[in-house]
């Protein structure tokens, strides 16, 4: 077998520029943490379901989903789905619209 010399070996694609989204008003550079009026809507949320004495379990219980989904609604780190949000605020006794009026929405 002859000697061929060094392979040649491709050159990897340059780089994708990151795409950058337009900043956002209501969610801001942050996401859900940093907006004061969903964290508004989160406290009292989490508040009425302390008042009521219930766990995030014993919430998640009652809305046929998981501690996890609550923890992490109340951590602000998910925005849950509307539907979820629309039975979180059912499940504790809020008109979910006078609830986002509330709080300027």
């Amino acid at each position: 077998m002859a000697f061929r010399g060094p392979s040649k070996k491709r050159k990897p694609p340059p780089p994708k520029p990151a795409i950058t989204l337009p900043e956002d008003p209501f969610w801001g550079p942050g996401g859900l943490k940093h907006n004061p009026q969903w964290l508004a809507i989160i406290k009292r949320l989490q508040q009425a379901r302390q008042d009521m004495g219930w766990s995030q379990a014993d919430l998640a219980v009652e809305m046929n989903g998981t501690q996890t989904s609550v923890y992490l609604w109340e951590r602000g780190k998910v925005l849950p789905k509307l539907d979820r949000f629309l039975t979180w605020c059912d499940t504790l006794g809020f008109d979910p619209s006078a609830l986002l009026e509330e709080v300027g929405l």
